[in-house]
Formats: C-alpha cells, structure tokens, sequence
C-alpha cells in the first residue's frame, strides 16, 4: 500500500525528470540549430551569377539528372521549353513547374553525356546562348540517341538565369 508522502514523492522526481528531459533537449537543440542553419547557408550563399558558371550548373544538373539543380536555376519569369524539329510546340514552366519538367524527362532519359558545342560570350545584352549535344538512353532501349539542345540564359538583376531549352534534333 502507497503512502501519500510516497506518491508525493514519485511524482516530484518524475516532475523533476521531465524538466531534467527537456533542458537537455533544450541544450541539444540550441547547439545542433545553429550549426545546421550554417551548413544549409553556405550551401546556398553564394549562387553562381556569371553564364559560363550558370552554362556549367545546366551540364552538371544534366549529367547527375538532378532536378533541383536545374530547378533552381530557372529565371522567375519561367522556363520555355520548345521541341520539335520546327520548334513548333512550346512549353512554360514556373520556377516551381520545372523541377517536375526535368524530374520527368530523367525518368524517361538517362544522360549518357553533355556536351557543348559552342557558347556565347555573356559580355552584352539580356540574353546569352549555347549549343550542347545532349546524348542519352531511354529505359528499354540499347541504342543512345543525341538530340541538340539550345540553352538560352536570361538576366535576373546582376545573376543569369535559365530561361529557354529548344531542343533541335
């Protein structure tokens, strides 16, 4: 049989248990937080602002069929995707709509490589272009196939963006 005092008592340690508990999680979490939010800073501080960096990110995004990357770099005004060999169908995509666009197309392609052909100097105007062979294999199939692709980097403030993909053949 349990005395009152001895009820008393077990409920003050578990009182003072719990309290014990959280300060540490407490403490935990004021250590880990911070340390955490400086890993995910500097992983993004700095993006890359000059084309042949941005040019650089689309081949890496491409070869890894990382969609986020290639998300990421998208202009706020949207991505254009034209294809077709007349580039008679065109496609607009949100910043946010283009990490769907490009976690589709590397569900149905696997890059083999990506390579550029030839790149615009960004030295004047709005807008910057490159030619890259996209090579690359649907699942099923034993043959690569090659297509042509136009990236076409736009302006946003001082940082270049990815605005247009026309693929070409």
């Amino acid at each position: 049989m349990l005395r009152d005092g001895d009820a008393k008592t077990r409920l003050a340690r578990r009182e003072t248990s719990l309290w014990c508990f959280l300060l540490i999680v407490f403490a935990v979490l004021g250590v880990v937080r911070p340390a955490t939010a400086d890993l995910v800073r500097d992983e993004t501080a700095a993006p890359a602002t000059g084309a042949r960096a941005v040019f650089e990110l689309v081949r890496l995004g491409f070869e890894n069929a990382d969609q986020r990357a290639l998300a990421d770099l998208v202009h706020e005004d949207g991505l254009r995707v034209r294809s077709g060999d007349a580039g008679n169908r065109d496609t607009e995509y949100s910043p946010s709509q283009a990490y769907y666009y490009f976690k589709n197309l590397f569900q149905s392609h696997r890059t083999v490589t990506f390579v550029y052909l030839r790149t615009e100097e960004a030295a004047v105007g709005e807008r910057v272009h490159a030619l890259a062979r996209w090579t690359h294999r649907r699942p099923g199939r034993q043959a690569d196939e090659e297509m042509r692709l136009v990236i076409v980097l736009s302006r946003e403030g001082e940082a270049w963006r990815l605005a247009e993909i026309t693929a070409i053949g």
